[in-house]
């Protein structure tokens, strides 16, 4: 497969362990696009107020895509209503480094011990 020019990570947000990985591989009139691996060849429109034509695999597909907020999206196809949250690989990484698997009391050790001298706080103090 070539190099991805952009790769998404899309979550719908009724279906929590769900993750579309969404890597546009090539940009021109028709774009070649890959989900999960999957390569399409997609053509889009934008029509009005959020209204987008894509063609994708000879079917055509009206689509409304409304931005609900930072990296959230409402998307609605004919019946069928989604909220989507997109994000990109920079911030898939950051969620990664910063989301905690630990529960319950934690123990932090120092590489190198230490002596307090004094506490400045009082119990009940706000810190």
């Amino acid at each position: 497969m070539a190099r991805a020019l952009a790769t998404y990570y899309a979550t719908i947000q009724d279906m929590p362990d769900t993750e579309f990985k969404v890597e546009i591989l090539e940009d021109g009139p028709v774009k070649k696009v890959a989900v999960n691996g999957k390569v399409y060849d997609v053509d889009y429109n934008l029509g009005g107020d959020a209204i987008h034509s894509i063609i994708m695999n000879q079917q055509s597909h009206g689509v409304q895509i409304s931005n609900a907020g930072h990296s959230l999206y409402d998307v609605q196809h004919k019946q069928d209503y989604f909220q989507v949250e997109v994000i990109n690989e920079l911030m898939k990484m950051r969620r990664s480094r910063t989301q905690s698997v630990a529960a319950g009391r934690q123990v932090i050790t120092a590489q190198m011990p230490g002596v307090i001298l004094k506490v400045y706080v009082k119990p009940g103090d706000e810190v």
